[in-house]
């Protein structure tokens, strides 16, 4: 598997998809897929289904086909629209905050989607060590906003990651080289997602999350980067501090932990302890990271 940017199982499959004749089910079900023919899709999946009740790909593929038969793509408003893809900011007239975007969004069948995510339980009870159904299913839940149901998907993945050692699969029982890695850094998308949404529900389930990945994975400084954004955002300037600190005892040359440490103590107030990590970013640090902090130490002693 190349690459560390994880797909929705949707598009993973359509991708997958090969021209000419097909040599095996779930061929024939990426093509039929891919060709929106869900009559004979679902007739195909049953027929599969009979001859391979417990084949992971069995439980992918009718994932695949309720969340697709139904779905289409519309314009919607809300602050959960995806920002990688053309939008538009609302912003208030009289304050000028944000308070949400104009983007398109993909519109699902209410029932098509709670029979996916049957399905996708199913198949996770099944192979708990398939990453892409994990992925899959935390994606969906994401896209819908259902924010309870997203953080027990994504804490699950944490557990069972933990439980097994980070030996992940993908599609076709695949194993994935340096899954850990691959998983941790995949998980900042869902991340992102419940920072940037910004409500009190989305941001304590960033902080609830990022606890569990700390317990978790205690070496990987990501979670607490994000715990840290947590505190931030609910003004515990201290609790930012101290998860930062934390954080650079694993690494005392991460420099995005000892940028966010800088910005911390200035909220706080304590600009010589801001200046000390902005001094030694400027000292030691890649080029990049040095502009940034010869730029902050020049506006904070302004």
């Amino acid at each position: 598997m190349k690459g560390r940017k994880i797909i929705a199982l949707v598009l993973a499959a359509a991708l997958a998809a090969a021209p000419g004749a097909f040599a095996d089910e779930r061929d024939t079900y990426l093509d039929l897929l891919g060709k929106g023919k869900y009559e004979a899709l679902e007739a195909h999946l049953r027929q599969w289904t009979g001859k391979e009740p417990e084949n992971s790909e069995v439980f992918i593929a009718w994932f695949n086909y309720y969340l697709q038969r139904n779905s289409k793509s519309g314009a919607a408003i809300g602050m959960d629209i995806d920002r990688s893809k053309p939008h538009m900011v609302i912003t208030d007239p009289e304050t000028g905050e944000v308070v949400g975007y104009l983007g398109d969004r993909t519109l699902y069948d209410h029932e098509d989607v709670e029979t996916a995510i049957g399905w996708l339980e199913k198949g996770i009870a099944l192979a708990p060590d398939r990453l892409d159904m994990h992925f899959g299913l935390i994606h969906l839940l994401a896209d819908i906003g259902s924010v309870d149901r997203q953080v027990e998907a994504m804490i699950r993945a944490i557990d069972t990651g933990a439980r097994i050692g980070s030996r992940w699969l993908w599609s076709l029982d695949e194993k994935i080289p340096d899954a850990e890695t691959i998983f941790i850094e995949s998980m900042q998308d869902y991340y992102r997602g419940l920072y940037e949404r910004g409500t009190d529900e989305t941001l304590g389930a960033l902080r609830d999350v990022s606890l569990r990945q700390i317990e978790a994975f205690p070496r990987s400084p990501h979670a607490y980067n994000l715990l840290s954004l947590y505190y931030q955002e609910v003004g515990d300037y201290e609790g930012s501090v101290g998860i930062l600190l934390r954080a650079l005892e694993l690494d005392r040359r991460d420099w995005v932990i000892v940028g966010n440490l800088a910005l911390a103590y200035e909220n706080l107030g304590e600009l010589e302890k801001a200046r000390e990590c902005l001094d030694l970013i400027i000292a030691d640090g890649p080029g990049e990271y040095v502009e940034w902090a010869t730029y902050q130490k020049e506006r904070i002693e302004e």
